[in-house]
């Protein structure tokens, strides 16, 4: 379980400088892509915002706040797990209503990083099983066993004891 892509995003250069070493001692972040930006802004202009796996965002910046900046993250890249970095409690509320995935209070100890970040690769880990999976209906025919996808049906209909699933391509008699 390890996470490839992140972003930390700090006002405060010696907070960005103190977490990237955290995360360079972190079994699970160590070979990580790490994208740095002291300013939403500046994170938001970066290249291939859509393939960050994990966002660490500092709440307070000066004209586009760690919320502000998550919601665009979110809009680019709906999967991306935001880590909310600050000093108060007071925004807990809004970081809930943006889905974060979890909330980290300065002073940041490396314990906790480590804590967030091994299940932020477990989460993204569960993500990753699951999407490999194509989800398969499987339908028993007169004649054989038939695994269909279930993106591919359309619709099923029932009359009487007889079962027919119908997909883009064909029917299957069940």
């Amino acid at each position: 379980m390890t996470i490839q892509r992140l972003a930390v995003c700090d006002d405060d250069p010696t907070m960005v400088a103190s977490i990237c070493r955290m995360l360079k001692t972190n079994p699970v972040t160590a070979q990580a892509q790490v994208t740095t930006a002291q300013s939403g802004e500046e994170l938001l202009q970066q290249l291939a915002l859509d393939t960050l796996e994990v966002a660490l965002l500092d709440m307070e910046m000066k004209t586009l706040n760690g919320i502000e900046t998550g919601r665009r993250l979110k809009a680019v890249n709906p999967e991306i797990l935001l880590i909310f970095i600050t000093g108060h409690g007071d925004y807990a509320l809004q970081a809930y209503e943006i889905e974060s995935f979890q909330y980290l209070m300065k002073p940041v100890s490396e314990e906790r990083l480590s804590l967030v970040m091994e299940q932020a690769a477990r989460r993204l880990a569960e993500r990753r099983l699951f999407n490999s999976r194509q989800m398969l209906m499987r339908l028993q025919t007169r004649e054989q066993m038939v695994q269909v996808p279930y993106d591919q049906v359309l619709f099923i209909e029932k009359k009487l004891r007889k079962l027919t699933v119908y997909t883009v391509t064909e029917g299957y008699e069940c």
